[in-house]
């Protein structure tokens, strides 16, 4: 039987990408090797990611074009990273992953070792230095490497103040927004353990 999310997919003319299995709890333990067990209690975690058929027509075309490739598999980057994140520390299960890049912001949480919730926003290191340079009147490539500088300590407390406070304020800003958009609205607990990559510019 069909997921309703599947079918409205196929209706809107979109692809499953993936579809994976990322967890199987028996009588409440979360097992790599769930076959043969006597069952009481079963809970099976499913990961589906979707895309516009013709976005992955048209990338496959130009890869194919261009390279001597016969076939091209697609991934998203959560399902990898919590693949890889599971099979790296195997005795944690409860964590938020937290990716913050030049444009955008990817969390995704895991609870009893199972994938639960994803969270994507367009706010990322870019939009930070480009909103400092509009507030304090400066060139955005001089927040950015002042802001460099700071992170590396090379500044000695020189860096311009507008820059270092407007700094602090995208950060309270975005932890603002993430409190927002997943505790208040959707009533989300994050997990105490958190795993963080930021873009260096941050």
């Amino acid at each position: 039987e069909k997921h309703s999310e599947i079918i409205q997919a196929e209706k809107e003319n979109k692809i499953i990408l993936e579809k994976d299995v990322t967890n199987v709890m028996i009588n409440g333990y979360s097992l790599q090797n769930p076959f043969n067990k006597k069952v009481k209690k079963i809970d099976v975690s499913f990961y589906a990611s979707f895309i516009e058929k013709k976005i992955i027509e048209d990338i496959e075309a130009n890869i194919k074009k261009n390279l001597n490739i016969s076939k091209v598999n697609f991934k998203t980057y959560t399902l990898n990273k919590f693949n890889a994140m599971r099979d790296t520390f195997l005795n944690v299960s409860n964590y938020v992953s937290i990716d913050i890049g030049e444009r955008y912001t990817d969390i995704f949480i895991v609870e009893n070792s199972a994938l639960k919730y994803r969270k994507f926003f367009e706010l990322g290191s870019q939009k930070f230095i480009t909103e400092i340079a509009t507030k304090c009147s400066i060139n955005p490539q001089i927040v950015e490497s002042e802001i460099n500088m700071l992170l590396r300590g090379d500044m000695q407390n020189k860096c311009n103040p507008e820059i270092e406070s407007g700094l602090s304020e995208q950060k309270k800003k975005w932890v603002n927004l993430v409190i927002s958009e997943i505790i208040d609205k959707e009533n989300i607990s994050i997990p105490p353990r958190v795993f963080l990559t930021a873009d260096s510019k941050i």
